[in-house]
C-alpha cells in the first residue's frame, strides 16, 4: 500500500507555546513525509482552509486554548461537521468544555497534556485507513 499524496493535516493554535511544539515533534515529525502539513493560528484562517479543504483527505487538529477560543471555533460549525477527520485537543476536561467541543462531532477528543501518543495513534491510523493500492 502507498499514501495517497492527496493526504494533508491542518494544525491549528493561536498560541505557539509548550503543547504545540510537542505536537510538531511528537505527531508532525513522525508522520510520513508525503502528507503536507500547515499551520493556521487566526479562526479567519481556519475558516478559509475550511473551503479550501478536500473532505476525504483533510486532518483537522484543533488545538484550543480557553472557552473563549473553543466557542469562536464553534461558529464554524456548520462547516466544519461535514470533514469526519477533526480532532480536537482540549484546555481542560470540564464538562462545559467538552459539551460545547462535541457540537463540531470531533473524531477525537483529547486533552493539553505532557504528551500526545495517543493523538498520534489516532491520526497514524487514519492516515492507514486513507491509503491506496498501488
Amino acid at each position: 500500500m502507498e499514501l495517497n499524496r492527496h493526504m494533508h493535516i491542518i494544525v491549528y493554535s493561536s498560541i505557539k507555546d509548550d503543547h504545540l511544539k510537542k505536537i510538531q515533534k511528537e505527531i508532525v515529525g513522525n508522520l510520513c513525509s508525503d502528507i503536507s502539513v500547515r499551520y493556521l493560528n487566526s479562526c479567519r484562517d481556519l475558516s478559509l482552509s475550511l473551503t479550501d479543504s478536500v473532505m476525504g483527505g483533510t486532518i483537522f487538529l484543533i488545538f484550543l486554548h480557553d472557552l473563549a477560543e473553543l466557542n469562536e471555533v464553534t461558529k464554524l460549525k456548520n462547516r466544519l461537521k461535514h470533514f469526519k477527520s477533526t480532532i480536537l485537543i482540549l484546555p481542560d476536561m470540564d464538562l462545559m468544555t467538552l459539551r460545547t467541543a462535541l457540537q463540531l462531532y470531533p473524531r477525537y477528543v483529547s486533552y493539553a497534556k505532557e504528551n500526545y501518543t495517543d493523538v498520534y495513534s489516532v491520526i497514524d491510523k487514519m492516515i492507514s485507513n486513507y491509503t491506496t493500492p498501488v
